[in-house]
């Protein structure tokens, strides 16, 4: 590994000799200039090699040393963290401890990553309390390490505390709620996730803290037929999310080839959703193939990532004409759907997919139609369809538009401004 240290480079590197010589040395030495340069240039290396590296300073520990490792505190390292805490829990918890809660109550964020760390690998149930305070803290892998601690201390107070938060009318509330639970890690959360991601404007990111929980997929096909849905309404917003809130690399993170492949399977013969099927097959299409011709999505991605979204292009490109033809029929099944977001979704990429067909299933939404953003939404796609001309009543259908900003709107695409 070439790094500017040169121990940092050798712990890194191939030579097991030089390898565990450095972890000693830089251990004993507190050698905090190449614990930096491992930290500076994390991004850059792979993580099998910091495990293997981080195996090797944590044997390095011992308790004629350990006092050496609170120095190293000072500078978080997020895949290393174990590594310099487990070894000072076989040291005398009466020595550690005590410095730890100190750390606790005074250190830095990154001095309080590590001691909840320790915490919550010695099974300290009687500061639970202390632990969960650090969550207020902005700093991310504080917060998840005291999910993570108070997780195994199985700490129901924090839990549903955190469960109750996923009512909050504040989005940002519901999305922090949901990171604590993702961590948490009791799947008895996904339903009340659930249910908050589909009443929050920042879905995506609440859909992304469940695929962190569980695999989507196994979902699809459950006997709670209200997860099921909002299952495949999370699936949507994974999809709405990639590249927007994050790069092609979350279609491997995601499992989202497992997600495709799952509801290919039930579409077959499953009529409940079929139009939810349609709507995620079609849109996967467009976005694997967006993805494919347009290298300015992919040039960063890892060859996993790049492998997953092959995979998912093969797979949807191996469907035949009249499998298409199909699901482009069972999309306008969405346009009568009780879900508003549903419909939503559904008329955005009828719009974005230029199906011309559509029209006819749209124009009659205009007369039954009362909510005033879906009125908008559909003329915007009849717009793009082209086909505004044949809207009757306009004056009838831009009444029932009461907000000025969506009048707006409507009316640019009407061509009446």
């Amino acid at each position: 590994m070439n790094l500017p240290n040169k121990r940092a480079a050798e712990l890194l590197g191939k030579d097991k000799f030089k390898s565990e010589k450095a972890a000693s040395k830089i251990i004993n030495d507190t050698d905090l200039d190449a614990w930096r340069c491992i930290i500076d240039n994390a991004e850059f290396i792979f993580s099998y090699i910091k495990e293997k590296a981080g195996r090797k300073l944590a044997f390095a520990i011992n308790k004629n040393n350990y006092n050496n490792v609170f120095e190293f505190f000072k500078y978080y390292a997020e895949e290393l963290d174990y590594f310099l805490v487990e070894p000072l829990t076989k040291v005398d918890i009466d020595q550690v401890k005590p410095k730890m809660l100190e750390l606790l109550s005074a250190g830095s964020v990154e001095e309080k990553a590590y001691a909840v760390k320790y915490l919550g690998l010695i099974n300290d149930t009687d500061n639970a309390k202390l632990i969960f305070e650090q969550y207020k803290e902005s700093f991310e892998p504080l917060k998840v390490n005291v999910a993570e601690a108070l997780s195994s201390l199985e700490d129901k107070e924090s839990y549903s505390l955190f469960i109750e938060q996923l009512k909050s009318e504040d989005d940002w509330e519901k999305v922090d709620a949901a990171q604590f639970l993702s961590v948490y890690g009791n799947a008895e959360a996904i339903k009340p996730m659930l249910e908050s991601m589909s009443n929050s404007d920042m879905a995506e990111n609440i859909a992304g803290e469940i695929c962190s929980l569980v695999n989507l997929s196994e979902l699809f096909d459950g006997e709670d037929k209200q997860v099921q849905e909002l299952s495949l309404e999370a699936f949507d917003n994974i999809l709405s999310g990639i590249p927007e809130v994050w790069d092609v690399s979350a279609l491997l993170g995601f499992k989202v080839y497992d997600c495709i492949n799952k509801i290919i399977e039930l579409s077959q013969d499953d009529v409940s959703f079929e139009g939810q099927y349609a709507l995620l097959l079609l849109k996967m299409k467009s976005k694997a193939e967006l993805f494919v011709e347009n290298s300015q999505y992919t040039f960063d991605a890892d060859k996993d990532a790049l492998k997953e979204l092959e995979e998912i292009h093969n797979l949807l490109n191996s469907l035949g004409e009249e499998f298409w033809a199909m699901q482009s029929e069972n999309l306008y099944e969405e346009l009568s759907c009780s879900s508003l977001k549903r419909k939503k979704s559904a008329i955005a990429l009828i719009a974005e997919l230029k199906q011309d067909a559509a029209a006819e299933h749209l124009l009659p939404m205009l007369e039954k139609e009362t909510n005033e953003i879906l009125l908008c939404e559909i003329i915007s796609a009849i717009d793009k369809l082209g086909q505004t001309s044949k809207i009757n009543n306009i004056d009838e259908v831009l009444g029932k538009i009461k907000d000025p900003n969506l009048l707006a709107i409507s009316k640019s695409s009407l061509s009446l401004t």
